[in-house]
């Protein structure tokens, strides 16, 4: 378990079932068979969701390894669009919906890790490079944390507000509803987005003032001394 960065037996067992889940989620959509499919794919949900909160190590892991939540969010989004087809339950307009859906949510999430990234470079750039950064007037303020940490868990939430929405299809034979549970999570995937833009913008506007700022007025640097004049020049003098 130590390997695998899982530090607790739950932990093993969470993985164990969200591994199985994941495997099984191809095969019941290709069978057609929608509970099946349903209940896999939510407790596979809750279980990443688990292991996102107690076993960090095992996540980063993953990541590495190419196969992280954004990885699983593909394979799962996928799955999810041939049960559809499979079952027929959307029709030729339901399932182009949610086929549209489901690519705007995945370049949402494209989008919001590329903002993420250049919000955290140009506030952190400037700073450490321009001693005269801090003394410039617009200084961005940092983000809230609920927009740029946790992406994976961000993402499990919107699956399981599509998953839900499909729930409510099953039950009732009405497409409506999993177009709903997607146009939910994209809904909330643009909110997230337009909410990061002033923030990215404040950041660009900072990295410019720090460059200016640096190449109107460089930072004077004391020469540095080496060899045994430098050494003689540190000793204290002794009469």
């Amino acid at each position: 378990m130590e390997r695998l960065g899982i530090r607790s037996t739950l932990g093993l067992a969470a993985f164990v079932l969200m591994v199985g889940c994941l495997a099984a989620s191809p095969f019941t959509a290709l069978c057609g068979a929608g509970w099946p499919f349903a209940a896999a794919a939510l407790l596979g949900v809750v279980c990443d969701l688990f292991l996102h909160r107690t076993e960090p190590g095992l996540m980063d892991r993953l990541s590495r390894l190419h196969v992280g939540e954004t990885h699983r969010f593909e394979v799962r989004s996928v799955v999810l669009l041939l049960l559809l087809a499979r079952l027929d339950l959307a029709g030729h307009t339901g399932l182009t919906a949610a086929i549209t859906l489901v690519m705007c949510l995945l370049g949402g999430q494209a989008l919001h890790s590329a903002m993420r990234t250049m919000i955290r470079r140009r506030l952190r750039f400037p700073l450490a490079a321009c001693d005269v950064a801090p003394r410039l007037p617009g200084i961005a303020d940092r983000p809230l944390r609920s927009l740029t940490e946790w992406p994976g868990q961000r993402m499990l939430v919107y699956e399981l507000t599509a998953l839900l929405g499909l729930t409510g299809t099953l039950a009732t034979g009405d497409a409506r509803w999993v177009v709903a549970g997607l146009t939910a999570a994209t809904g909330a995937c643009l909110l997230t987005l337009l909410a990061l833009a002033p923030y990215l913008v404040r950041a660009i506007h900072l990295s410019r003032l720090s460059r200016a700022a640096q190449h109107h007025h460089p930072v004077a640097r004391r020469p540095r001394k080496d060899g045994p004049a430098a050494v003689a020049a540190a000793r204290p003098w002794r009469p």
